[in-house]
């Protein structure tokens, strides 16, 4: 049985957080032993304020949204190096994709990303203030 399950960490222990997980924790016997790997998952709102983001960037810059998402991957680290046998060097983005990045890694890589906009493509906005107009913008929190 390989199924990921959403669970909450509550004052008595990790507990099914939908029924999808209560049903298949029901099939664990007592005693069984289990392997868990904790993750925490992305939000789609916080995916939303990304691209929000992008588009902000495109509407104010030269740069397609696409050239936006590209820039931002590439310069914010989520990014990768192949050397090809001639020796020569090439980094090209790599996936922002839900199952590439959970929110613990996600987190970390928006924080690159406002400090990179703010400072680079919408110089003289403060990070803070880019941060909460999203946050106004997408519903979520700064």
């Amino acid at each position: 049985m390989a199924a990921p399950l959403i669970m909450r960490k509550t004052l008595r222990g990790l507990e099914p957080a939908n029924d999808l997980a209560a049903d298949i924790l029901r099939k664990v016997k007592l005693g069984d032993t289990v392997r868990v790997d904790i993750k925490r998952p992305r939000s789609l709102q916080w995916h939303k304020r990304y691209w929000v983001l992008v588009g902000m960037i495109s509407d104010n810059s030269p740069y397609t949204p696409d050239e936006v998402h590209a820039l931002i991957k590439l310069r914010c680290g989520c990014a990768k190096i192949i050397q090809e046998r001639n020796g020569n060097i090439t980094c090209i983005p790599d996936s922002i994709a839900f199952n590439k990045m959970d929110g613990i890694a996600w987190a970390q890589f928006w924080e690159r990303v406002v400090d990179y906009v703010a400072a680079d493509l919408l110089p003289g906005v403060p990070k803070e203030t880019l941060a909460s107009e999203l946050a106004q913008l997408v519903g979520v929190a700064a």
